[in-house]
C-alpha cells in the first residue's frame, strides 16, 4: 500500500507492505527524508518503533504519517521503555501537589478555623505573589514549577512539548541545491533571541560535609597550582523554593590533571568508568563538577585575591566564556530525564552543575554555582559561538561561511525606561544571558555520623595528586586509625584506589559486598569482608609494604639547624622556615 509522509521538506510516498514492522517503516522514512532522529504519528496516535507489523496501528492504504523531528540525545529507534528511569526527587516532585499553604489574614479572613478565601487558601507554586515574595523574592522559578506553569489553563499541558532550538539547516531538501548554493523558509534555522531564562534545573548545592571540600582545596594551598573534580552524590527535594531540586556532594573525585597557577588541563582518565561504577554501586552519580581560581593574596593571614567581582567584563567576569563552554559541553553530556509527555524524546535540559572556587570580596575562599542556559547549550552544541577575544565576559557568534550557516542571533535587554530592547549579539554579546546561577553552602548540621558515606577522622588521600600519595604504605595508615572498620572503609578515595589499583587485583572480586555493606551502613557484611582471606591478604602487604617506606623515609631526610623540622631529601630548602639546604 501507499503511505504518505509529512515532513519538514514535505510530503513524500512510500511503498509499503502493511505487514512489515514499523521498525522497517522507521529506518525508510529516514532514508527518504535525510532524518535520525524523529516519530511518527497518525493524527495523535505515536507509532512506536518496536517489531509489531504496521497493520496493528489500522493504518490504510492512503494514509497520512506525521514527522516530528528532535535533536534530542535519545535516538529515534529507541523504545520508550529502554530509556533510564526518572530520578527519584523528579518522581516524587511529580505526585508533590506543590501548593504554598498560607496563613490566616488577620485583617482580611473573617471566617472560621475550618474555612478559607481568597486571602488564606493555598496558592500555585508558579503565582507571581509566591514568585515575588518580597520577604523571600525567587530570582528563578524550580524547574517543575515552570512545568506546572505550562500545564495549567484548559489544555492542562496537551500541548506543551519541550524542545531544544536548533540552529541547523534541514539537510536535503528538495526544493534547492545544497547550502551555499541555496537555501529556502523551510530548512532555514529559525533567528535566536537570547532572553534570560526563567527557571533552572537545579536550585541549591549542597555538600554534606566540609571534609571533601577542605581537602580539595587544600591540594591548592600546598602547590599553588588550580585543580579540578568530579562532584559525586544525588539529587533530593529542596524545601527553600516551591518544588526545588538540590544536588548533594557525597564525594570529590580529581581526575589526572596538569596543573598550573593561572589553569589547568584536563588528561584522559583511563579509570573514569570504574570510578562511575563505584559511585554507582554506592547509589551515587556524577552530578557535577568543581574548579579553583584562587590567586594568594596575603600568605601569612591566608587571604586571596577578589579576581571575579570586577565591573569591567572586558577584564573579568564571574563565569567567563570559557568556563560557559566547558560547562554547555558536561551539561549535553549528562542530559535530564523527563517524562515523555513533557518531551517526546525523554530528556530536555541537564541537572548538571558546575561550582567554581575563588575569592570573594573580603579576601575569603568561597564558592559560586551555576549552569548554562538551555539556549547557551543548544549555541554551544550548534557551534554558533565561541569566547571573544574582547574580555571574558563576552560571547562571540559566528558568521555564515560556505560550510556553515548561522541565523541571526540577538537578545533581549531593557533600556533606563524598563522597556524590552533588542540588541544584535553579533559579534559579541555578554555572558549573562546564557547563565543561571545558585548559591551553595555546607549542610547546616552537618556530621560524620548523619552522612552517606561516614568516613574516618582522617580521609584517605585522594587520586592522581602530583605527590603520588595513594600507596600500600597510606592505606596501612588509613587502617590504623581508631574507628570502626566500616567508617574507616567508608571513604570514596579509598574505596576509588581498591577499585581501580592494578596491584590490588587480590581483593576486587569480593569488593561489590564491601560496597553493598557500605551503601546499607551495615557493620555485620562489612566485618564479614574483613575476615576474608583476600583481604587479609591485602592488609598483610600494606603492612609490610608501610614498614619497608617508613624505614627508607626515616633515611631519605636532611634535618634544618635553625627550626630542626625533618625535610624529604629531594627539597632544597626548609619547607618551614625557608633555610636552604645544608645551611
Amino acid at each position: 500500500m501507499i503511505v504518505r509522509v509529512r515532513g519538514p521538506s514535505g510530503m513524500v510516498r512510500i511503498e509499503f507492505d502493511a505487514a512489515k514492522p514499523v521498525s522497517a517503516l522507521y529506518k525508510e522514512v529516514g532514508e527518504k527524508l535525510g532524518l535520525s532522529v524523529f516519530e511518527l504519528r497518525k493524527e495523535n496516535v505515536l507509532l512506536r518503533v518496536s517489531s509489531s507489523p504496521l497493520s496493528s496501528y489500522k493504518i490504510a492504504h492512503g494514509d497520512i504519517l506525521t514527522v516530528s523531528s528532535s535533536d534530542s540525545p535519545a535516538p529515534a529507534d529507541t523504545p520508550a521503555e529502554s530509556l533510564p528511569p526518572l530520578d527519584e526527587v523528579d518522581v516524587a516532585l511529580e505526585n508533590d501537589p506543590g501548593l504554598v499553604v498560607r496563613s490566616r489574614d488577620t485583617q482580611f479572613c473573617h471566617h472560621g478555623d475550618r474555612q478559607q478565601c481568597i486571602h488564606c487558601c493555598p496558592l500555585e507554586p508558579y503565582d507571581d505573589a509566591v514568585q515575588s515574595n518580597p520577604k523571600r523574592p525567587i530570582k528563578f522559578m524550580s524547574f517543575h514549577t515552570y512545568l506546572r506553569k505550562l500545564n495549567k489553563g484548559v489544555d492542562k499541558g496537551k500541548f506543551t512539548n519541550l524542545e531544544s532550538i536548533s540552529c541547523q539547516i534541514i539537510p536535503n531538501c528538495p526544493a534547492h541545491a545544497p547550502w551555499p548554493a541555496g537555501i529556502c523558509t523551510k530548512c532555514q534555522p529559525s533567528a535566536v533571541v537570547l532572553r534570560r531564562q526563567t527557571y533552572r534545573h537545579v536550585d541549591y548545592v549542597e555538600f554534606e560535609t566540609t571534609t571533601a571540600v577542605n581537602e580539595f582545596v587544600q591540594a591548592w594551598r600546598a602547590t599553588g597550582q588550580q585543580r579540578a573534580g568530579w562532584l559525586y552524590g544525588r539529587y533530593d527535594k529542596y524545601d527553600a523554593v516551591p518544588l526545588g531540586i538540590k544536588a548533594v556532594v557525597v564525594a570529590i573525585y580529581e581526575p589526572p590533571q596538569q596543573g598550573a597557577p593561572n589553569g589547568l588541563h584536563l588528561l584522559d582518565d583511563p579509570n573514569l568508568g570504574a570510578v562511575d561504577n563505584v559511585a554507582n554501586a554506592l547509589g551515587l552519580q556524577k552530578i557535577g563538577w568543581i574548579f579553583t581560581d584562587l590567586l594568594p593574596a596575603d600568605p601569612k593571614s591566608g587571604k586571596v585575591q577578589c579576581t571575579r567581582h570586577i565591573e569591567d567584563s572586558t577584564r573579568s567576569a564571574m563565569f567567563t566564556a570559557t568556563e560557559i563552554m566547558m560547562a554547555a559541553r558536561l551539561q549535553r553530556a549528562h542530559p535530564n530525564r523527563v517524562p515523555s509527555r513533557v518531551a517526546r524524546s525523554g530528556f530536555f535540559g541537564s541537572k548538571f552543575v558546575s561550582i567554581v572556587v575563588t575569592g570573594n570580596a573580603e579576601g575569603d575562599i568561597g564558592m559560586k554555582a551555576y549552569q548554562v542556559s538551555d539556549q547557551g547549550v543548544a549555541l554551544e552544541r550548534d557551534d554558533v559561538i565561541l569566547p571573544a577575544s574582547k574580555g571574558p565576559g563576552f560571547m562571540f557568534v559566528r558568521s555564515s561561511t560556505a560550510t556553515q550557516y548561522v541565523p541571526e542571533v540577538s537578545y533581549v535587554g531593557k533600556d533606563k525606561y524598563n522597556n524590552e530592547v533588542s540588541h544584535a549579539a553579533r559579534p559579541e554579546f555578554p555572558v549573562e544571558y546564557l547563565l543561571v546561577d545558585f548559591e551553595c553552602g555546607t549542610k547546616v548540621d552537618a556530621s560524620r555520623d548523619s552522612a552517606t558515606l561516614q568516613g574516618p577522622a582522617r580521609a584517605f588521600p585522594p587520586a592522581n595528586r602530583s605527590a603520588g600519595v595513594q600507596t600500600l604504605g597510606a592505606l596501612n595508615t588509613h587502617l590504623r586509625q581508631p574507628d570502626s572498620f566500616l567508617c574507616r572503609m567508608s571513604d570514596f578515595n579509598l574505596l576509588v584506589y581498591l577499585a581501580t589499583d592494578p596491584s590490588l587485583g587480590v581483593v576486587r572480586n569480593d569488593l561489590p559486598a564491601l560496597f553493598q555493606a557500605v551503601r546499607a551502613k551495615d557493620a555485620a557484611v562489612a566485618e564479614s569482608f574483613r575476615k576474608s582471606d583476600s583481604w587479609n591478604t591485602l592488609a598483610l602487604t600494606a603492612a609490610s609494604a608501610d614498614g619497608a617506606t617508613t624505614a627508607a623515609h626515616a633515611v631519605a631526610q636532611w634535618q634544618c639547624r635553625i627550626c630542626t623540622l625533618l625535610n624529604p631529601v629531594d627539597r632544597s630548602a626548609c619547607e618551614a622556615c625557608g633555610t636552604a639546604k645544608g645551611r
